[in-house]
């Protein structure tokens, strides 16, 4: 189970958002780190760590893809912050 912070989420949008978790963790090496960022932010940053299929995603793709993740998901009055770490060779 991931752990999305005090966000009252339903059963339903948890089970979809771990689904795309889980996806993007096993397909596109993606990690996802969750924090509370005051009563009605949700924080995200998400790192690829890999290329397992030799696509690696810019920024912009990790970005839009995380917050489509979230897309009609998040309780009224939420908001979700996104920063991302795209694949290098350093990481």
């Amino acid at each position: 189970m991931i752990y999305l912070g005090e966000v009252p989420f339903t059963k339903k949008a948890i089970a979809k958002i771990e689904t795309s978790i889980l996806n993007y963790r096993r397909f596109a090496r993606l990690n996802f780190k969750f924090s509370q960022m005051g009563q009605y932010t949700v924080g995200i940053h998400v790192t690829q760590t890999g290329a397992p299929i030799g696509k690696i995603l810019t920024g912009d793709d990790i970005y839009r893809r995380t917050v489509g993740i979230f897309e009609g998901l998040l309780p009224a009055g939420f908001d979700v912050y996104v920063t991302v770490t795209p694949f290098t060779s350093d990481n």
